[in-house]
């Protein structure tokens, strides 16, 4: 499977960690390190998942914090693949 696909993968996934788990503005997603361990990826690949939530508003990356929910993704997003 291309790296492209898998990030698609993963950017659906961690749409569903923040809806499923109800994270509210401000919260911080698992590490980079636990997100790969999670879905059987590298670390570069949910890098880049991460870069297109915060890309899309979705998440903010905060330097050596982690990153944390800007805003709420839409119902449509935990559903499809961007």
């Amino acid at each position: 499977m291309s790296e492209g696909r898998l990030a698609d993968r993963a950017y659906t996934a961690i749409v569903r960690i923040i809806t499923d788990e109800e994270l509210a503005i401000g919260d911080r997603l698992p590490s980079e390190a636990k997100l790969a361990a999670m879905f059987g990826m590298s670390r570069t690949i949910v890098r880049e998942a991460l870069a297109r939530l915060a890309s899309d508003g979705i998440t903010q990356a905060r330097l050596g914090a982690g990153s944390y929910v800007k805003r709420r993704p839409s119902a449509r997003l935990g559903t499809h693949m961007p």
